[in-house]
């Protein structure tokens, strides 16, 4: 599985692949608290076999906190909060859904600033550090799921979005975070998917 890895980053023009790699193991595994790599002293790292069961304790975990820190910030946001949003959404839409003209990874980028837009007014910094871990986590699993894909063309959906902005606005916190769930795992069958046909999941 490492040799796809580093293939990935090689892919990306990277002036080290084996050095991105190292980073990126280093600070999951041991900043974050996750077992993903076994380190041996001047020997290197070998990668520990992922589950099904674990990718989607993962996911499920992730989308479980969004939905508290959603309804934190939905009591708590203010104008700012709400303008954020907003402002967010606007750029989320300007890739429009009618043809493939957008690639993955600017759609990716502009997606993860509305979903932090979403969260920004939840302050309790015990949940903002349980975030970071697996949101960290989630995003290496696409990173292994979705090699190759950052200049794939492809048609932007954001039917999810604006209703979930509008909810927000409305105050409407039980309605917003059961719609924030459903919209955050209606994805992760396709992504344990890709991790299996990428080599990179095992069965349970």
């Amino acid at each position: 599985a490492i040799r796809k890895v580093i293939q990935h980053y090689e892919a990306k023009g990277g002036v080290s692949a084996k050095t991105e790699v190292d980073k990126n193991m280093v600070l999951i595994n041991h900043s974050k608290g996750f077992n993903l790599v076994d380190f041996k002293d001047k020997v290197g790292f070998t990668v520990a076999i992922l589950t099904e069961t674990h990718v989607h304790d993962v996911l499920i975990t992730h989308a479980k906190l969004e939905c508290l820190m959603f309804k934190e910030s939905i009591e708590t946001g203010d104008d700012e909060w709400e303008a954020n949003i907003m402002g967010t959404l606007y750029k989320l839409t300007k890739l429009k859904p009618d043809k493939a003209n957008t690639t993955a990874q600017i759609w990716a980028n502009r997606n993860n600033e509305f979903h932090n837009a979403l969260v920004a007014a939840c302050n309790i910094n015990g949940l903002l550090q349980v975030r970071s871990k697996y949101l960290q986590m989630k995003e290496w699993f696409a990173t292994l799921a979705n090699n190759h894909m950052e200049e794939v063309l492809i048609a932007a959906s954001n039917h999810d979005h604006t209703k979930l902005a509008d909810l927000a606005i409305a105050r409407k916190g039980d309605e917003a975070c059961n719609k924030l769930h459903i919209h955050m795992m209606a994805g992760a069958d396709t992504l344990v998917q890709n991790l299996k046909a990428n080599g990179y999941i095992s069965k349970n």
